[in-house]
């Protein structure tokens, strides 16, 4: 195989180092598996040297990255007694780094340790976008077993996904079915407690609807600069200057710093600028690197959903105009589904959003919105109306929802994925299964019955 010699120098000696290409038994190996190698410390992590004779011992590791960029971000490691604070990335030979083309990309400028499984014939010639020598850590003569024996012990093991995961299917469907239901709508007033707060620190019921539908449009990747921008551009200042959608979408590409349009929307240089351009010159953009543009869908690209948001803008769009009574009078229609997903899915050049888009900024924004308006005893019809309008929508697949189904606990409707994410949060992850209906079923016995009270009971009296 591949060979080359290298001499490394550790305390004035010099080594002779053989390089090979990698051994044919990691042939296949997921990077996955060295991640999570790196993540469990599943090798002796005392006297670790890197690949240019430094001592390296790992206090943090870092948070692993699910989006673009580095692997794991805000690792801190002891070089040589010396703290050293960045980014880990993550490969199964080193060569990866170039084929990757991470030497060119400036994102990885912060990478401080270079982690691999195996070297091969690049290892210890890396270098960063910026110039700069990149040191690394090949990890396989640290393991503590042999690849192949921790590639097998990887690929079947199975930890639950929650504390009570083995055990679910032996919880009757009807207390499963009540419980999911019961937190459902505890999530769902949660939201609009929020929404209620935003209102008291002065925000109208208009722009907190305006900043839900655009954070949900965002998806999770880029939920947060969506809701920024709809705070950057308040629905007041679009309402008082009222720019044609072209100029409107102009400016918002302009804010959202993904292009270098005219903020005023003109095509012409010459052409005076008007009130609604020099409002939005005012306004100092977001930055590019707010937003997540790798590893998405299509539809989720973000000049696609800007579009999409500008519609609900534009003249004519649900947002431009009275949209809560729009809302409540679509709530009231024989098919209040269809009516409220016709408002949030007008035609763009884009195409409109997506039904099951839209089904979730229905239970997301819409009934948050509209239900922390309502007052508690006049508006009751109502209420009834936005309480059972989720449990007729179908439930979204996403993969906690998909996790809790497996395990046995399905998500009948849109109402029960909410139910699922006020399990996971409230319950599941800090493991507080005695104030759970379904810890309490389990704990005393497949046979038993739950008695004491949950957080759901306590806030409800």
């Amino acid at each position: 195989m591949p060979s080359r010699t290298e001499y490394v120098h550790i305390d004035g000696h010099a080594l002779a180092v053989t390089l090979h290409e990698p051994d044919t038994t990691i042939r296949g190996v997921p990077e996955a598996f060295v991640q999570a190698l790196w993540e469990d410390r599943s090798f002796t992590t005392t006297a670790l040297r890197t690949v240019h004779g430094h001592t390296v011992r790992i206090i943090s590791g870092g948070q692993p990255n699910d989006h673009a960029g580095p692997d794991f971000l805000g690792a801190t490691l002891s070089v040589d007694g010396l703290p050293w604070h960045g980014d880990v990335e993550i490969h199964t030979r080193s060569a990866f780094w170039n084929q990757h083309g991470h030497h060119r990309d400036p994102r990885y400028n912060g990478v401080v340790l270079h982690v691999c499984l195996q070297a091969d014939t690049t290892t210890g010639t890396l270098v960063r976008a910026d110039g700069s020598a990149l040191d690394e850590l090949i990890l396989a003569p640290y393991l503590h077993h042999p690849v192949q024996r921790a590639l097998h012990a990887y690929r079947t093991a199975k930890a639950p996904p929650f504390l009570c995961a083995p055990l679910v299917r032996h919880v009757p469907q009807t207390l499963l079915a009540s419980w999911l239901g019961r937190l459902g709508k505890r999530r769902l007033a949660l939201k609009a407690e929020r929404a209620r707060t935003a209102h008291r620190h002065g925000a109208s019921f208009d722009q907190v609807l305006y900043e839900a539908l655009f954070e949900g449009l965002g998806y999770v990747p880029n939920a947060a600069p969506m809701r920024a921008l709809a705070q950057r551009v308040p629905l007041a200042l679009v309402r008082a200057h009222a720019p044609a959608a072209e100029i409107l979408r102009g400016s918002l590409l302009h804010l959202s710093g993904l292009s270098s349009a005219n903020p005023a929307g003109h095509g012409g240089l010459a052409q005076p600028i008007s009130a609604w351009g020099k409002a939005i010159a005012a306004i100092p953009p977001l930055l590019p690197t707010q937003w997540k543009r790798s590893r998405l869908r299509p539809a989720n690209a973000p000049h696609r959903r800007l579009a999409q948001g500008v519609a609900w803008l534009a003249p004519g769009g649900l947002l431009r105009d009275r949209p809560l009574a729009r809302l409540r009078h679509a709530l009231t229609s024989s098919e209040p589904a269809g009516a409220l997903s016709a408002l949030l899915r007008p035609a763009t050049d884009t195409g409109p959003v997506g039904l099951g888009r839209a089904h979730q900024l229905i239970v997301n924004a819409v009934i948050p919105t509209l239900l922390a308006t309502l007052h508690p005893t006049l508006d009751l019809n109502l209420r009834r109306r936005l309480l059972d309008l989720p449990s007729a929508l179908p439930p979204p697949s996403t993969s906690l929802v998909r996790t809790y189904q497996e395990a046995g606990l399905a998500a009948r409707s849109a109402l029960d994925v909410q139910g699922v994410y006020h399990l996971h949060a409230r319950y599941c992850t800090p493991t507080r299964c005695l104030s759970c209906r379904i810890g309490q079923h389990l704990l005393p016995g497949p046979s038993a019955s739950p008695t004491g009270p949950t957080d759901e009971d306590r806030e409800h009296g």
